[in-house]
């Protein structure tokens, strides 16, 4: 386990193939996440959870 946002995402990714080889089911559909910001705001990033784009939101900040 990590707190490393991007640590978490690559052992997703790690673990994903090793989780699809033995998933007893198919899942039927797949959850699309998009994330727009504005080229102002700093520290916005994609979350690897189904906890939505807002998990982080105590560090985003607004360029003046």
């Amino acid at each position: 386990m990590s707190a490393d946002p991007a640590e978490r995402a690559r052992l997703l990714a790690e673990a994903a193939p090793v989780l699809w080889d033995e998933m007893p089911t198919l899942p039927l559909y797949r959850q699309q996440r998009t994330l727009l910001m504005s080229t102002k705001m700093y520290a916005v990033s994609r979350n690897p959870t189904r906890w939505g784009a807002g998990w982080n939101m105590d560090r985003w900040a607004l360029a003046r």
